[in-house]
């Protein structure tokens, strides 16, 4: 979450898996992920005291080579901040927070700026606005904890398991559940909440990264809210070979690129985005929406070597039957028939564009939204199964996108429907064939068919769907 984002995104649709939920915090500890025992358990705080266990956790943002982020120097101890805002440049276009990090009341006398961590029973983080340092550009105080120093993913491997309620990130709350090394140069993420994925509600959404090279930010639409209720995220690391991200036991993707062999502390955090992230993710609203934002953790377990799983080396079958279901000047979707895997189930699928990996799906379709008009593309699948053996690859699929776009001249290939909105509604007109007009906005889909607002020359002008019209 420190780092420049990787805006090249896959997108997972995961609608029938079965969520595990809780609206409350859990009295009993985790039980152990599939795979692993509790001999190998290393680390657990289940927050039952009320004051944060320091033998375990750091009451603020840092890192072993930094120790407390102190925004270089400005912020006194024991405040912290994931960006260095210093001079005011909180909202310049390097930097995405808005929030220092404070630590009242977890074991700590003094109040500056109300409540933003508490404890007994769960761990909570809150976030809300605050003027204390405005002056170096901080407009908003949330909380941070971290275990450096303290707790780590052993380098050798194994899994860690968070059970967390996020908050509402409706309005930038940008609560995660992530990792940095000791020098803080490679980074994993678990989960960041407040991303935006198309129509879905940005609480539905899991957004999880590795930060090294060939890897790219996932998006799952997960089909629940997770806002509303506890969840169990987990992450198995195997060093040098795989990373794989869960919720409720469901694995929900899988990164194989440039994996490290080194250890990783913990942070959990609850910060702020600013209107830098419009357009990825959702911004503050301090004037409609001041919060308080609230983030909840119950339990936090590390487990340290291998799993005690069958090795499986056998691929699953290469995907067939690449097709389009859809293609516009912004959009192209494809959708082929499923792998099969003869020892587990297939895990999901790579996408490649002209020999670049793209994204990645669950399922046996996906949506390229970084597509440009007028443009040729030659799109692969390869299958993958839970323990990362890759297919072969599907057969090249060759894509040109239309070149309708605003301002482009066309006219009716047909009798035409002109409705007043796109898709809906009453018909403003019948346009014959052969009438001649200019897109000036769109597009817009609905129900699968792509609209554009046309200004005719003559008669009315409207929505038009793109497939009674033709280039001019």
């Amino acid at each position: 979450m420190t780092h420049a984002r990787d805006f090249a995104k896959g997108i997972l649709f995961v609608a029938t898996l079965a969520f595990q939920t809780s609206t409350i915090a859990s009295a009993t500890s985790l039980a152990p992920p599939a795979g692993y025992s509790s001999s190998q358990l290393i680390f657990e705080d289940q927050f039952t005291s009320a004051t944060l266990d320091t033998t375990k956790w750091n009451p603020w943002m840092g890192t072993d080579n930094y120790g407390r982020w102190g925004d270089l120097g400005l912020l006194p101890n024991p405040y912290s901040a994931v960006s260095n805002c210093a001079n005011n440049n909180c909202l310049t276009a390097s930097f995405y927070n808005l929030e220092y990090e404070d630590l009242y009341s977890y074991g700590y006398s003094t109040s500056t700026a109300g409540i933003h961590l508490t404890g007994s029973g769960h761990l909570a983080e809150f976030c809300n606005p605050s003027s204390r340092f405005s002056s170096f550009g901080y407009s908003w105080a949330c909380s941070t904890i971290t275990t450096y120093s303290h707790a780590y993913l052993p380098a050798t491997g194994g899994y860690v398991q968070w059970h967390a309620k996020m908050p509402d990130s409706r309005y930038g709350a940008w609560a995660g559940l992530w990792m940095l090394d000791p020098n803080s140069s490679n980074e994993i993420d678990i989960q960041e909440s407040g991303y935006l994925l198309g129509s879905t509600s940005p609480n539905q959404v899991m957004a999880m990264n590795v930060h090294t090279s060939g890897n790219f930010q996932q998006h799952v639409d997960t089909g629940v809210d997770l806002s509303a209720a506890y969840h169990t995220y987990g992450i198995q690391y195997l060093p040098g070979k795989s990373i794989k991200m869960y919720l409720d036991g469901n694995l929900m993707t899988t990164f194989t690129s440039s994996i490290p062999s080194v250890q990783y502390g913990l942070i959990i955090s609850n910060t702020m985005a600013n209107s830098n992230a419009s357009g990825w993710h959702t911004v503050a609203d301090p004037v409609n929406h001041p919060g308080p934002f609230e983030y909840d953790i119950d339990d936090v377990q590390i487990y340290s070597g291998m799993p005690s799983t069958t090795t499986d080396t056998t691929p699953p079958s290469a995907p067939t039957g690449l097709a389009t279901t859809m293609v516009t000047p912004v959009e192209v979707d494809l959708a082929w028939t499923a792998s099969t895997d003869p020892d587990s189930a297939v895990a999901g699928y790579k996408i490649f564009r002209n020999g670049a990996q793209i994204g990645t799906s669950a399922t046996p379709s996906y949506a390229d939204t970084s597509v440009v008009a007028n443009t040729s593309y030659g799109y692969q699948a390869e299958a993958y199964d839970p323990t990362g053996n890759t297919s072969a690859a599907s057969l090249t699929l060759n894509v040109t996108t239309p070149n309708f776009a605003l301002g482009a001249a066309v006219n009716t290939a047909t009798n035409t429907p002109i409705k007043a909105r796109a898709g809906r509604g009453q018909t403003a007109c019948i346009q014959p064939a052969g009438v001649n007009g200019t897109i000036s906005s769109g597009l817009q889909t609905v129900g699968g068919a792509v609209w554009w607002f046309v200004e005719f020359v003559s008669g009315c002008s409207g929505w038009a769907q793109q497939s009674n019209l033709t280039l001019n």
